[in-house]
């Protein structure tokens, strides 16, 4: 069984990219949707965009939803921050 209880994640912070946490998701494992948590990414006070971590591996998330979703404002892009999100998540 999956546990739902979420730790707190603590300061994500690399430079001017900052991870908040925007939303716990308990999940919904028998619909398919994982316990999640979902993070805003702020750079520099402006939101940048959203890196979700999935706390799953069901058959779904595995083969089509993937552990990690994420999404970056069309300004942002080019400048890795998806990749800097992942790297503050690993811990």
């Amino acid at each position: 069984m999956i546990s739902t209880t979420f730790q707190d994640p603590g300061e994500l912070v690399d430079d001017e990219l900052s991870l908040l946490v925007a939303h716990l998701e308990p999940g919904r494992i028998e619909e398919g949707w994982a316990p999640a948590y979902r993070f805003a990414m702020w750079v520099r006070g402006q939101k940048a965009g959203a890196i979700e971590l999935r706390l799953s591996a069901s058959d779904f998330i595995v083969q089509f939803a993937g552990q990690v979703g994420y999404g970056v404002e069309p300004a942002y892009r080019g400048h890795r921050l998806s990749a800097r999100a992942m790297l503050l998540l690993l811990p």
